[in-house]
């Protein structure tokens, strides 16, 4: 079962998602607070200090980024530019924006893609997959923490195409819990209370990014794990060799 909101739903989504992104941009500067208070409470180098809050700054701004890309898509309802790409490559991409943001929260990121995905091209968009990942693993992140400390970026081959996702031991999200989240994101405070203890936006932004590349998100499986994932076509252009 897939998310495919009505014309209202749409509207009243795009809203939500933008008052998401308010209330998103909190976390990382309570965070910085909390360092600027640790450093002063503890006399910590200032040059350790500043790679912290950089560090921080830098991984809020990708998630901004990410967020403001489902809004824009959102609101102009505009499709994104298809082209053949490796799956694997843009994992170890999204896997390399996530690994910061996930150390902090004491998480471990596993990346793994079966050998029936290694050659294969898929038609999708870069950026817009990518972004789609740092999505769905932000949320993942946050609620790992509580209930599992590795989540797994994965891809794997399917009659259908290519199945690429977010999992985790302690997801256990349902098509209707998919559908409800996304429904209302933004209008209640912990739209998928079962899993996330947080607004779960980057759901929202995710499955709006995924419309705009004629895809829907999902739940989905991989070894034993639950999660969130979308299914790519092949190409018709020659694959890897």
């Amino acid at each position: 079962m897939v998310f495919q909101p009505t014309t209202t739903e749409h509207e009243n989504g795009v809203s939500s998602l933008a008052g998401s992104i308010a209330v998103e941009l909190k976390i990382p500067l309570i965070q910085i607070a909390r360092q600027i208070e640790l450093a002063q409470l503890e006399c910590k180098p200032v040059e350790e200090t500043l790679l912290r809050l950089d560090e921080i700054a830098t991984d809020a701004l990708k998630l901004m980024d990410s967020y403001s890309l489902g809004l824009e898509l959102g609101q102009s309802q505009q499709l994104l530019e298809l082209e053949p790409l490796s799956v694997p490559a843009v994992l170890y991409d999204a896997a390399q924006d996530l690994t910061p943001i996930a150390k902090r929260y004491g998480v471990t990121i596993d990346l793994q893609a079966t050998s029936g995905t290694r050659h294969r091209l898929v038609m999708a968009n870069r950026s817009g997959l990518r972004a789609v990942l740092l999505n769905l693993g932000s949320v993942f992140v946050e609620s790992s923490s509580i209930g599992s400390a590795v989540i797994t970026l994965a891809a794997r081959k399917t009659e259908k195409g290519i199945a690429v996702g977010v999992y985790s031991p302690s997801a256990n999200i349902s098509p209707a819990d998919l559908m409800l989240a996304c429904r209302l994101s933004g209008r209640v405070r912990q739209p998928l209370s079962k899993f996330s203890t947080g607004s779960a936006m980057g759901i929202y932004a995710a499955n709006t990014i995924l419309q705009a590349m004629t895809a829907n998100l999902k739940t989905s499986r991989f070894k034993r794990q639950s999660g969130l994932g979308v299914v790519l076509s092949s190409s018709r252009q020659l694959q890897l060799v």
